[in-house]
């Protein structure tokens, strides 16, 4: 276990001496460099090389259990969906195009709703086995999603357990994920495995291949590499958040390009507010807004930025109130 660790840490501190992406080791968060590792937290959310997105290590989920999801994830795409995602490609003659295709993804993707109600045993062709190991891997992501909204509450200044309750709505949080492969492509430089985007709620949790690339996130006008690290999760923050926090946190356009060879898979979860949650701008980052910037607070607006947005299970009835607080001339 020692080697173990000690083989993740060395990997750690690789990727942060090339300065691609920042990785958070979630351990650390236990013991005397808790404190380091918050604001490590905090430039990785507010001033990162990739803006909001942060690659976690040693989170709690038991590598067993990731072994096993991705495993079975690849027998099941293999078994019940490569087939079928074969006769789409035929059927559309996909293989053959010579112009770019904007209106399709190179994805063969199912959905699994987990709250405010399951619909795990709904879903056809899953075998026994996975789908108790979905179960698992959905509770081991849930209590991540929601020990990361408090660790955003601390750097925030907010109360523990705001963003979590924000989300609530009158049934709970709306949480899903989203199994993808992205079969070898023959012109990816044509069809995209997934178009750009941001995602349209709350915080997402992702567990990616880790020797087939192709997640890319927009920096400066520039799509950057999120590189395959195993037994990662990368952390993304959604509109809903961004709009909570003033864009103190943002949500980060990203895209995936699919491979000529190898099959990705991604396993992304939707930590979402609920669908009659009311999302609006928190008062105290509204006025941290103006008190860093010694200008009057702009909340921004997404209607007509051009952005697509995936906004994950279940997520189409969220609602975000694009203002300030009633109170917000209120003096503290």
């Amino acid at each position: 276990m020692v080697g173990k660790h000690k083989d993740l840490r060395e990997r750690e501190r690789e990727r942060e001496r090339d300065g691609v992406f920042p990785v958070i080791d979630m351990e650390k968060l236990n013991g005397e460099e808790r404190g380091a590792t918050m604001e490590r937290i905090k430039d990785a959310t507010e001033c990162s090389f990739v803006e909001n997105n942060q690659m976690l290590m040693n989170h709690g989920i038991p590598h067993e259990l990731m072994d096993s999801v991705e495993r079975m994830t690849k027998e099941h795409y293999k078994k019940c969906m490569e087939q079928r995602f074969k006769e789409m490609v035929a059927s559309r003659g996909l293989e053959a195009v010579q112009s770019e295709i904007n209106d399709l993804d190179w994805e063969s993707t199912f959905f699994l709703r987990h709250l405010p109600v399951s619909d795990m045993s709904d879903i056809p062709d899953l075998e026994e086995d996975y789908r108790k190991a979905m179960k698992e891997f959905a509770g081991k992501i849930e209590k991540l999603a929601e020990e990361l909204l408090d660790l955003l509450c601390e750097n925030l200044g907010l109360e523990k357990g705001y963003l979590k309750k924000a989300f609530y709505g009158s049934k709970g949080p709306t949480f899903g994920t989203k199994v993808s492969n992205y079969p070898p492509c023959p012109r990816p430089e044509l069809i995209k495995g997934l178009r750009a985007h941001t995602d349209a709620g709350g915080i997402i949790l992702l567990f990616q291949d880790d020797k087939v690339s192709g997640l890319q996130l927009l920096k400066d006008g520039k799509w950057i590499d999120v590189p395959p690290m195993k037994y990662s999760i990368v952390i993304n923050i959604g509109d809903q958040l961004e709009v909570i926090t003033n864009g103190k946190y943002k949500s980060v356009m990203h895209r995936v390009i699919a491979q000529t060879d190898g099959n990705r898979m991604s396993i992304a979860s939707f930590y979402n507010p609920g669908s009659d949650a009311i999302i609006y701008l928190h008062l105290h980052c509204w006025r941290k807004k103006i008190n860093s910037s010694k200008q009057g607070a702009t909340v921004r607006s997404h209607e007509g930025d051009g952005k697509c947005r995936q906004l994950g299970p279940d997520c189409h009835s969220m609602t975000a109130l694009w203002k300030l607080p009633t109170d917000a001339n209120k003096p503290d």
